[in-house]
Parts: structure tokens; C-alpha cells; sequence
């Protein structure tokens, strides 16, 4: 574990530890010479035999090489990959914010549906923006901790350790990963991932910051959203609902039919009412049909 003040490869001075996962420890570090703050994760080497560090090695290397290749706003950038002391670390751009995880601990009986309707589109839009790459790349860990909501109020995506690349004709996947209640079945080894996994794991998202109930409190089983929170949208529990669906075939085949339907929930900031707007007039839709204003 590094501590204040240490130095890697003679320009990062580590600040403080920020947290992490079980594969890596990430740091807010300073690089010395240009006086910017950047984010620093290391593989934490606690692999119980040579087989399974040389596969968390190659994990982590897949990470940076992902990251590196990827330019969207709300990916963090990768600047730097260095090997230092036999220890593996990839500099980051630093995001300052919050998780929604934490965001949402903070709240009492859940999150305002406007408010995650609104994120929920803009995960939409990154999530399709990794969904038609070539090859497609799959998240397969969408959960509100590895969400953040910077200063400025965008959202980021900031832990792609278990993103993989879609394999056409693959069956199966060749390890289940994941975090238990986000991860859909197939991630649990019963099927190949794809792009409609990362669905249900922003359907589990949204159903936890509408709630607040934790999905890993029942595997697969999640009550209706107005069986807990009777003010949520019928539309919005029945779009949560269809992102659940156990069944792949069952759920929306792309992420752009998730947007498309969260579009059609509009909500007024003036008066907070929701406007459900027919599908075919969402894009010229601008006003408020209960109080005129501008939506």
C-alpha cells in the first residue's frame, strides 16, 4: 500500500488513498512537473497462487489498453501505464465528485424519479456509445458505485476492471463476473454476456436509486417499483420492469429502446409533474402540458 508522499517514477506524489475494489487501490496523486492532480490505481497483488495473479495481471492490463482507446466524455482517460517495484499501476483522470452510491445513502426512501430519469439517459448514452464500438464493448459491472456525478454535474463512468469485449458465436462466457444483484444471469455463468446484460444492470441500477433497496438483498427478485415507492410513474416501473426481464430475449434488444422509452418521461421542473408524451412527438415536445413551462 502507498502512502502520502511517496514517489512513482520520480513525478507522482501520492495525496491520499481514495478507495477501490478487490483487483485495485486507486490514489489521488499530484504529477510533480506539470502540478495537475490525477488519479492512481494499483493491482493489489493478494492472488493466492502464480495462475491467478498472472490472470489479475492480465485483467488490469486489459483495463488500461481498454481505457486508452476510448474517447467518450463520460469515460475517465487514461494518460499512463507503468510496471514500478514488481507493482502494477495505470494513471487516470481525476474525477472529483460523488458516487451515486453515496449520493444515494444520503437520501431517505430513495432518489427523486426526475432526477434518475435524467441520469439515466446520459448512462444510456455512453452505454450505447461502448455497445457500438467494433468490437462492441460490454460493461458488465453498471452499479451506482462505479457511477460518479462530478462537480459540474456529469456523470462518469470509473471502473472498467471486468469490461469485455463482445465475441460473436460464443456461447458462454469464460468466467462469471460481476457484483451479485446488478449482474444478470447469464453474468452468473449460464450465458454469454452481451450488450442487453448491461441493460439489466441499469435496470437493477435505477430499481436501487428509485428504492433504495439493495439488490443483492435477493438475487433476480425485485419487487415493483410502486409495490415500495407508490409515487414512481407507472411508465418508469414498467420501463425498470422490462430491463429486469430474466429471460435476454425478453428485455429491450438495445440501449437505445431503453433512452427512447426514459424520453418519454418528461418531467416540468417548475411544477415536478410528469409528462408522458406520445413517442412520435417526443423530439418537437418543449412545454409543460400542466403548467406551460419549458421542459
Amino acid at each position: 500500500m502507498l502512502n502520502p508522499g511517496d514517489i512513482l517514477q520520480g513525478k507522482y506524489r501520492i495525496i491520499k488513498a481514495l478507495g477501490g475494489n478487490g483487483m485495485g487501490r486507486v490514489y489521488q496523486a499530484e504529477h510533480t512537473m506539470l502540478k495537475t492532480t490525477v488519479a492512481i490505481k494499483e493491482l493489489i497483488d493478494q492472488f493466492s497462487t502464480p495462475q491467478e495473479r498472472q490472470a489479475g495481471i492480465d485483467l488490469f492490463l486489459k483495463e488500461a489498453q481498454r481505457l486508452a482507446a476510448l474517447d467518450h466524455p463520460m469515460v475517465v482517460k487514461v494518460s499512463d501505464f507503468f510496471i514500478e517495484r514488481n507493482n502494477y499501476y495505470l494513471v487516470m483522470e481525476y474525477v472529483e465528485g460523488q458516487t451515486l452510491e453515496s449520493i444515494l445513502n444520503t437520501s431517505s426512501g430513495g432518489l427523486p424519479e426526475a432526477l434518475v430519469v435524467d441520469w439515466a439517459i446520459n448512462i444510456c448514452n455512453v452505454l450505447e456509445y461502448l455497445h457500438t464500438l467494433s468490437p462492441p464493448v460490454i460493461f458488465r459491472d453498471l452499479k451506482p458505485s462505479n457511477i460518479m456525478l462530478t462537480q459540474m454535474g456529469r456523470l462518469k463512468l470509473i471502473d472498467f476492471g471486468i469490461a469485455r469485449e463482445f465475441k460473436a458465436g460464443a456461447t458462454k462466457d469464460t468466467k462469471p463476473l460481476g457484483t451479485p444483484g446488478y449482474a444478470p444471469p447469464e453474468q452468473h455463468g449460464t450465458g454469454q454476456t452481451d450488450a442487453r446484460s448491461d441493460i439489466y444492470s441499469l435496470g437493477a441500477t435505477l430499481h436501487q436509486l428509485l428504492t433504495k433497496r439493495d439488490p443483492a438483498d435477493s438475487l433476480f427478485m425485485f419487487p415493483t417499483l410502486r409495490s415500495i415507492k407508490p409515487t414512481v410513474s407507472e411508465t418508469m416501473e414498467n420501463i425498470v420492469a422490462k430491463c429486469l426481464q430474466r429471460d435476454q430475449a425478453q428485455r429491450y434488444q438495445t440501449i437505445a429502446e431503453v433512452r427512447d422509452a426514459l424520453r418519454l418521461c418528461r418531467f416540468c421542473s417548475n411544477c415536478n409533474r410528469l409528462n408522458i408524451i406520445p413517442k412520435e412527438q417526443v423530439s418537437k415536445w418543449n412545454f409543460c402540458i400542466y403548467c406551460g413551462h419549458k421542459l
